[in-house]
């Protein structure tokens, strides 16, 4: 049986993303009070959500690259991000992505710059301030939602629910010692099968 929440949360994002008045109220006009730089993606208003793509964060560069090549320009205020500006391999601003909050769910839409095309919509639910949902519709159509099982400070599994594989699949989280992530696995017939791994 299908998860009935993540249905439900892929349907209200499924129907914002094709709402243009819910996406020309993104304000690309974002106020930030720190900004880190990145070669490649480092962050995701979706809890591991480049983990669960088999992307291992990109580490933040110490200052401002002298070359905008396939660089990642993220803002944050009060330690949330708020948008990230995304430059492509000629080291011209090419993508950006816009995040806002309202209440106990976060927005987060990825467009191109020239074209104003939008690639997705992530919608992210919180409950007192953990995620315990998350969600990403592509313009395609294709979708990937996850529910998060918690224990203490820590996530100890999620259930899936996404176009492209079986429903309600079980993704479990091994942490090291220093209780770092270091692996992100599903089982079938028996064996694990890694989505991630540091």
């Amino acid at each position: 049986m299908v998860n009935k929440n993540l249905k439900n949360l892929i349907d209200s994002t499924v129907a914002k993303i094709q709402d243009l008045s819910f996406i020309e109220a993104f304000d690309e006009n974002f106020i930030s009070d720190k900004i880190f730089w990145s070669k490649g993606p480092s962050v995701s208003i979706i809890l591991l959500g480049l983990q669960l793509s088999g992307i291992t964060p990109a580490k933040f560069l110490n200052k401002e690259p002298s070359s905008k090549k396939n660089i990642y320009k993220n803002y944050f205020f009060d330690d949330e991000l708020v948008g990230v500006d995304i430059y492509n391999s000629s080291g011209e601003l090419h993508e950006r992505e816009v995040v806002k909050r309202e209440s106990e769910v976060v927005f987060s839409i990825r467009k191109s710059i020239k074209y104003e095309e939008v690639f997705w919509l992530e919608t992210v639910v919180l409950k007192d301030d953990k995620v315990i949902e998350a969600c990403r519709i592509d313009s395609d159509m294709e979708y990937w939602a996850y529910s998060y099982d918690w224990q203490g400070s820590k996530i100890t599994s999620l259930i899936s629910l996404a176009s492209n594989s079986a429903p309600n699949t079980l993704i479990k989280v091994d942490y090291g010692a220093d209780e770092s992530l270091v692996r992100l696995f599903f089982t079938v017939d028996g064996r694990d099968v890694d989505i991630y791994k540091a």
